[in-house]
């Protein structure tokens, strides 16, 4: 994130990475990439079983950590375990649509 944390909270995000750590009894875990990790709050998911190393994809909005003081934590909405997906490729899909959706005034930027 490269923004400061107070710019960011109530965003509504899509992010994914490695689930380093899940607890189940507070619908929370710990998602890793590029060596940055972020807390996930996934009581609103539906309840399943959360393989821990594997690919997640997280939708949802941030806010303060009450637990870490300026740091963020995802309230996620949806949950999707992907593994097995090309993370290049995803992104690069993802740039070609943002660069699409600019040129054609889809959304502002």
């Amino acid at each position: 994130l490269k923004q400061p944390c107070n710019q960011l909270e109530g965003s509504s995000v899509r992010t994914y990475g490695k689930l380093l750590s899940y607890d189940p009894r507070t619908h929370s875990c710990v998602l890793e990439h590029n060596k940055c990790r972020l807390a996930v709050d996934m009581g609103l998911c539906n309840t399943c079983i959360y393989q821990v190393h594997s690919l997640y994809l997280f939708i949802g909005e941030l806010q303060a950590d009450p637990n870490n003081a300026g740091q963020l934590l995802l309230r996620a909405r949806i949950a999707k375990k992907v593994d097995g997906i090309d993370f290049n490729l995803f992104q690069q899909s993802l740039a070609k649509k943002r660069h699409f959706e600019i040129q054609h005034h889809i959304i502002s930027r």
